[in-house]
């Protein structure tokens, strides 16, 4: 099936010369790649030019979503990709999931998983290993992160109205919006290559305590979708929505040093997550503290993560036993696997080591990406 690959650009010329040689190294070539240019000021639009298949367009409104949206409908494939201008793919990463949705033609999204880089990036060789994925089912978690791993039929972005511009968080929107009725087809293999630096959008979104007010909006706007086509499921998910409310007061309070609210907004949580299973308790304190609280205090490094959950404890009332322990363990389980999986990254390929590396991602439940 035909693709149209839509890439927003915004001062990227760091990135997007890499970001569109792994689009034109693919196995399955798309029909359309569209760059949509929301006024970039630095050399992007020279390097564009060594690219002579890639299609121009200035979007007439500003922001990324804008931008995608924008792209979107100066495309006509039945298959869309939205690549962000600082990620890469695997040569087979088109491939793979267009295989799946033409086997699967009942889903309305193939995704594939995604490793984190800085600079270099050898990803292991891809093989298709497919599974139904309930996005819902990590609710109000984000279990894709952005828009990068997931390949679209575009009848179902048409079904929602095209590619949402209503929230800054317009991907994890899109997904809730998209899996209200049928769930992804996931692809276990990895074919995306995430770039991690502190320009992204998604880490400067996350250091404005705005942006989980407009997160919660967005979760309160996708649900009553999920509850028609689901009713079965709308006590478990509005308490789940409770929970994230009381995170995102516990997220100010600690980000305004205000110990007396932490105190009582983690007592809360505490006794909230009682009803819950311990998986979803630790995705929420992982959240709380790896993707929520590392960008607003540019704790970036192991050690610095590492002192932030010391500064957390110290404050942390002990009545919360259970969350506290769950923080607790985040410094012996987390951090050293992270440092594990980077010295892997950066080292020749063996397929022993890359069988120890999978088997470290598949017991290491994945950092959420609201």
């Amino acid at each position: 099936m035909d693709i149209a690959v839509i890439i927003p650009l915004f001062n990227g010329a760091k990135w997007i010369r890499q970001t569109l040689e792994s689009v034109f190294s693919q196995s399955h070539l798309p029909r359309e790649v569209v760059v949509v240019d929301d006024g970039s000021t630095d050399k992007s639009l020279e390097i564009l030019q060594d690219f002579p298949h890639v299609k121009l367009l200035r979007s007439p409104d500003k922001g990324g979503p804008a931008a995608r949206n924008f792209g979107l409908q100066q495309t006509t494939a039945p298959l869309v990709a939205f690549l962000d201008q600082d990620d890469i793919w695997h040569p087979d990463h088109l491939r793979l999931l267009s295989g799946l949705l033409c086997q699967y033609p009942q889903y309305p999204a193939a995704v594939a998983m995604m490793l984190s880089f800085e600079d270099n990036l050898v990803f292991p060789h891809p093989v298709l290993d497919e599974y139904p994925l309930d996005f819902w089912s990590t609710f109000p978690r984000n279990s894709i992160g952005g828009p990068s791993p997931i390949l679209i039929r575009r009848t179902a972005l048409d079904s929602i109205g095209g590619w949402p511009t209503k929230f800054s968080t317009s991907a994890f929107y899109a997904w809730l919006r998209l899996s209200a009725n049928h769930p992804f087809m996931q692809n276990r293999s990895f074919t995306v290559g995430y770039r991690q630096h502190d320009q992204s959008h998604s880490y400067r979104l996350r250091k404005q305590c705005s942006f989980y007010d407009e997160q919660i909006e967005a979760l309160e706007d996708a649900l009553p979708y999920r509850i028609m086509a689901q009713p079965q499921e709308e006590k478990e998910l509005r308490k789940r929505l409770d929970t994230w409310f009381i995170l995102s007061d516990l997220l100010k309070a600690i980000v305004n040093c205000d110990y007396t609210l932490l105190e009582k907004y983690a007592l809360i949580l505490e006794d909230n997550l009682s009803d819950f299973s311990t998986e979803f308790s630790e995705s929420l304190c992982q959240s709380l503290v790896f993707w929520n609280l590392v960008p607003v205090w540019r704790y970036d490094s192991l050690q610095q993560q590492q002192q932030l959950i010391e500064t957390l404890l110290e404050h942390w009332p002990k009545k919360a036993e259970r969350t506290r322990q769950i923080i607790r363990s985040l410094t012996q389980q987390i951090a050293p696997r992270k440092a594990f999986i980077k010295y892997l990254l950066h080292r020749p390929f063996s397929w022993k080591r890359w069988i120890v590396f999978s088997e470290i991602i598949f017991n290491l439940s994945p950092t959420p990406n609201p």
